[in-house]
């Protein structure tokens, strides 16, 4: 989880860091001109709130990220599941141990400039190795992806000028596990197709270009599951860190 926590740290700085810098040198700029007649202060407070994201107005629309990044899914750790050793057929994960590379999309409902409702699907890396259920399985491999559904509530870090935001997400996730190679006549084992259903829960920042275009950096986790009755349901949980580039389609 350290380590976790050191990776998005790091994604954040790299990717919001330029963004920052010209925000300070922007500021810093424009306390050293003139001051401005009150007939400029009112063309210039128009030209803001025209090009803020809130267009001056409660704003509401649809919109659409696509995110690519990282999937911490930890195989190698978790003591439960077809690649689990509790058996004289000690389970193997060979590929994909500890996440890999994930990719996604989510497209919501933004209901006020604080509160949208959004879901999404993201796929997850192809795990494989050797499981522990029968010793005719030489080979295994698991396809697996998210979907989630829920609340996503926004905070604006500067008054004016709509540029950062912070939000959370909250919701109900649902995952897929598809499992191939598999030993026939192993008990409750074989090619299978499980899900469960689990709670998501993630946070980011977000900066707008403009009232219609963003970047993102986001966190989100999805519980695993530890179910004792099926051994191709358990899973570990999944940390998604992601960057994203979105866009919204007001409707005033």
């Amino acid at each position: 989880m350290q380590k976790l926590i050191q990776y998005l740290f790091i994604f954040c700085v790299g990717l919001f860091s330029p963004l920052l810098f010209a925000a300070a040198t922007t500021t810093s700029s424009s306390n050293n001109e003139l001051p401005l007649a009150d007939s400029d202060l009112d063309s210039t407070s128009s030209s803001l709130e025209a090009t803020s994201p809130s267009g001056g107005m409660d704003y509401t629309g649809v919109y659409v990220d696509l995110s690519a990044g990282y999937a911490a899914v930890d195989w190698a750790g978790f003591n439960q599941g077809s690649f689990n050793g509790y058996s004289s057929f000690a389970g193997l994960v060979t590929g994909n141990d500890q996440g890999g590379f994930t990719f996604g999309a989510d497209s919501g409902y933004r209901i006020n400039p604080y509160l949208s409702v959004e879901m999404g699907w993201y796929y997850l890396p192809i795990v494989t190795g050797f499981s522990d259920v029968s010793p005719n399985l030489p080979s295994l491999k698991v396809k697996s992806w998210l979907a989630y559904a829920g609340f996503k509530p926004t905070l604006p870090l500067s008054k004016g000028v709509r540029r950062f935001e912070v939000f959370a997400k909250g919701g109900v996730g649902y995952r897929s596990l598809s499992y191939s190679r598999a030993a026939p006549g192993a008990t409750g084992f074989g090619d299978d197709n499980e899900h469960y259903l689990t709670g998501v829960l993630g946070g980011g920042i977000q900066y707008w270009f403009d009232q219609n275009w963003s970047i993102t950096a986001q966190y989100l986790h999805l519980w695993g599951c530890t179910d004792g009755s099926f051994v191709s349901k358990q899973a570990p949980g999944v940390n998604l860190i992601l960057g994203s580039v979105g866009c919204q389609f007001g409707l005033y």
